[in-house]
């Protein structure tokens, strides 16, 4: 009987003792995009435990891309509080709410608007959206377009 009972517990602890249990996002974040060019991609603050090669796991980026994007960082010794350029790519912006949207799943996406900026740029080059969609989001008209107000994008996915 004891080994039955032994063989119960067994799988409950087992889930506890793999895989990474640092946060990199959480439903509190905000996502603030940067576009150059094409690329998008944010700024990642390092805390406690992590390491770029967790970081690049998380985001599912290659550590090479890593490279390209942070020249001047130390991959050897990254430190708390560092930040860490990780692009985002188009598809991994969700734009639209899924139907059964639970925001404790998403950490908002948003950008920023920089100077050269108009409403067309923003949204139909840097995010393939209606320019309506994003007006209604932001809660602005067009004559609201600014550089430095954020724009509400979408979200992104945390696990």
């Amino acid at each position: 009987m004891w080994k039955y009972i032994l063989l119960l517990f067994l799988p409950v602890s087992s889930l506890h003792a793999t895989g990474d249990s640092l946060r990199y996002l959480t439903p509190r974040d905000t996502i603030f995009l940067t576009v150059s060019g094409n690329e998008k991609f944010f700024e990642h603050k390092v805390v406690m435990g992590q390491t770029i090669f967790s970081l690049a796991k998380f985001y599912g980026v290659n550590m090479d891309v890593l490279r390209y994007y942070n020249p001047s960082l130390n991959f050897n010794a990254v430190s708390i509080g560092q930040k860490v350029k990780i692009p985002i790519p188009n598809r991994a912006i969700i734009r639209y709410k899924p139907a059964k949207f639970n925001p404790k799943l998403y950490a908002p996406v948003f950008y920023r608007i920089k100077p050269g900026d108009n409403l067309f740029r923003i949204c139909r080059v840097y995010f393939k959206m209606p320019e309506d969609t994003i007006l209604a989001r932001g809660k602005l008209g067009k004559e609201k377009i600014q550089p430095g107000k954020l724009l509400p994008i979408g979200w992104i996915k945390l696990g």
